[in-house]
């Protein structure tokens, strides 16, 4: 089956910038030239709801030295605010975190096995993919309670930092990585 047909039987469409034609791929290469390589497809009735806008970043530092621009997609969401729930987590390098590796390669492993090329059965493994994470964040991963006693992490010297870096070319600054 071809993306397009799967597009199709799926009603989804390409969606166009608002700021169409602007170049997402900003080659390193002087000698090559910029194109629009980056693509954002979304269903027929998300793109026709009002407040939904899609376009390209044109400022160069929020690049952060990718080759790549960044794609401002902005959904409108209706309804009642969100509630708000303690944050889980799983700890860096624990054993949790192993479980949680594990449990997921397996799940995933068992899913690709039985993969179908119809648009129904892609929607199934999709599904069965969700429910793979979600079990097993829910059987590893912990509850952190917010404390107003909390420091919080971001500060002057951080939005510094990221100011620098989207200035100086980012991860991609060779001579930035190397003075870290």
């Amino acid at each position: 089956m071809r993306l397009q047909e799967l597009f199709t039987d799926l009603e989804i469409q390409y969606v166009h910038p608002i700021n169409r034609g602007t170049p997402t791929r900003i080659p390193d290469d002087e000698n090559s030239r910029a194109s629009v390589i980056d693509l954002v497809a979304a269903s027929a009735a998300l793109i026709n709801q009002e407040g939904f806008h899609y376009k390209i970043k044109v400022d160069d530092r929020e690049r952060w030295g990718s080759d790549h621009r960044p794609l401002q997609i902005e959904v409108p969401i209706s309804g009642s605010e969100p509630e708000m729930r303690c944050k889980r987590k799983i700890e860096a390098w624990s054993e949790e975190e192993d479980d949680y590796v594990v449990q997921i390669c397996g799940e995933l492993g068992r899913i690709v096995e039985n993969v179908s090329e119809s648009a129904e059965e892609l929607e199934r493994t999709m599904g069965r993919v969700s429910t793979a994470f979600k079990r097993a964040w829910e059987a590893y991963s912990e509850e952190r309670k917010p404390s107003r006693h909390g420091k919080k992490w971001w500060n002057e010297d951080c939005k510094k930092a990221y100011q620098e870096m989207g200035e100086n070319g980012g991860p991609r600054n060779r001579e930035m990585r190397n003075n870290c």
